[in-house]
């Protein structure tokens, strides 16, 4: 594995995304995806896979969450939620992408405070 990269979606409900890159030196066959401890068949796109948590409640946007891939030696884990977006996305040079990690931030509160967190 090279590296990795987070994206949230706002299409209908929170889905937060981890995409594991690789340099194509092995098939991405060889890896075993992992989320949360179990194993997950990712999505698999070029030199990249991913693995995607769906449905993500407003109150559950600070929940983290364990992405991890193994060739069985090596392993490479990331732990983010949603809200871990909103912090990447400030350090950003685009500005659409800034004030979506802003809006999403403010989101959060506004729903920590509704629901009592």
């Amino acid at each position: 594995m090279t590296g990795a990269s987070i994206m949230v979606e706002f299409d209908t409900d929170n889905t937060l995304r981890i995409t594991f890159k690789t340099d194509g030196s092995k098939p991405l066959g060889s890896y075993t995806f992992l989320l949360d401890g179990a194993e997950k068949k990712p999505t698999k796109k070029g030199k990249t896979a991913y693995l995607q948590v769906k449905n993500i409640a407003a109150p559950n946007l600070n929940t983290p969450h364990t992405f991890s891939v193994t060739d069985g030696t090596n392993t490479y884990t990331v732990t983010a939620s949603a809200l871990s977006y909103a912090y990447t996305s400030v350090k950003s040079d685009d500005s659409n992408r800034q004030n979506l990690g802003k809006a999403l931030y403010l989101y959060n509160r506004a729903a920590d405070a509704y629901f009592g967190g």
